[in-house]
């Protein structure tokens, strides 16, 4: 996955992660700096990230290859209103049934 959002400094970041099922643990690259490289179609290409003993305590190396471009999908129906259904859980000022219905 791909977001684009404002930092808590209010500066602009990209950021990539993996979707993890399960226990294991998800991935996750940030970027704050030259972005406009992440608006271009990414299939078939590397984002890397390296760290240097100055940034971290060990030097490192994390990647993502995409196989694909980034598209939007619809939900179908059904899981759309399971996750309104989860989402009313959470949210108790959310609500599914309609004044009208």
């Amino acid at each position: 996955m791909k977001f684009t959002y404002d930092n808590y400094k209010g500066q602009p970041e990209v950021m990539f992660s993996n979707i993890q099922l399960g226990n294991e643990s998800n991935y996750e690259l940030r970027f704050d700096k030259n972005l406009k490289r992440f608006k271009e179609l990414l299939k078939g290409k590397w984002v890397f990230k390296n760290w240097t003993t100055e940034e971290s305590v060990e030097e490192g190396l994390s990647a993502f290859y995409f196989i694909e471009n980034f598209k939007q999908q619809s939900l179908s129906t059904e899981y759309a209103r399971m996750v309104q259904y989860s989402d009313c859980m959470v949210d108790t000022t959310s609500q599914i049934f309609y004044e009208s219905g």
